[in-house]
């Protein structure tokens, strides 16, 4: 299981760049680099939002959840599973069939899981071009909209579309284009900044979890 943000579900994403980010639209790029400059500010996050799901021949599927995130420590609960990290042990518990699984907090980018924080270091990254940014309205809002497309010809992404609210530079939406003909959109309803969060927070606590089973994955 791929973890990022999407920021969550969506990315594997290098971080060192060179070549793709030198023909990127420079305006797109500042506007990306401001976003993740204003995030690192502060000291933790929750994050509430809705993730649509639209597969090829079948309606579209929406779930809730939300992202609780201090630096590389997470909290990720959707409707089928909630994952635990503290940046040293990563707990999955799969509320289906009430299991357990731990693994190592491993976030290279070969690993199963990878950081949430992974997404706002996409406009630093070798392996997306990012088009030029367009202005748009949503709802009655000022929007700019950052389109980008993956460098590998072979990617299963033909493009992910970036919005941001253009007065605040809010991250409002993710939008991937599959090229399966698969749209997955990622909708911020609700971002809190120094969300207030501690140390027992961020590690699972089995024994809440009547009759469960546990598989230990560690090495």
């Amino acid at each position: 299981m791929k973890f990022t943000f999407l920021f969550i579900l969506l990315f594997s994403i290098g971080l060192n760049a060179q070549s793709a980010t030198e023909i990127s639209d420079k305006e797109s790029m500042a506007l990306l680099e401001a976003l993740k400059k204003d995030y690192d500010k502060y000291k933790a996050h929750r994050i509430d939002f809705t993730l649509d799901i639209e597969l090829p021949g079948e309606g579209k599927e929406s779930q809730s959840g939300y992202l609780i995130q201090n630096g590389e420590k997470f909290i990720l609960e959707m409707e089928a599973q909630k994952i635990i990290s503290n940046n040293e042990t990563v707990w999955v518990y799969l509320k289906d069939i009430n299991e357990i699984q731990i693994n190592d907090a491993d976030f290279d980018e070969d690993s199963d899981f990878m950081s949430p924080s992974s997404v706002f270091n996409m406009y630093n990254s070798d392996e997306f071009i990012f088009g030029a940014s367009q202005h748009n309205y949503i709802k009655g809002i000022s929007i700019t909209e950052i389109e980008a497309k993956p460098t590998d010809d072979y990617s299963e992404y033909s493009k992910v579309r970036i919005t941001l609210a253009q007065k605040t530079n809010e991250f409002l939406q993710m939008k991937i284009f599959s090229r399966d003909g698969s749209r997955y959109t990622l909708n911020i309803d609700k971002h809190t900044k120094d969300y207030p969060v501690s140390t027992e927070l961020f590690v699972l606590d089995e024994s809440q979890y009547e009759g469960v089973t546990i598989e230990d994955l560690r090495f």
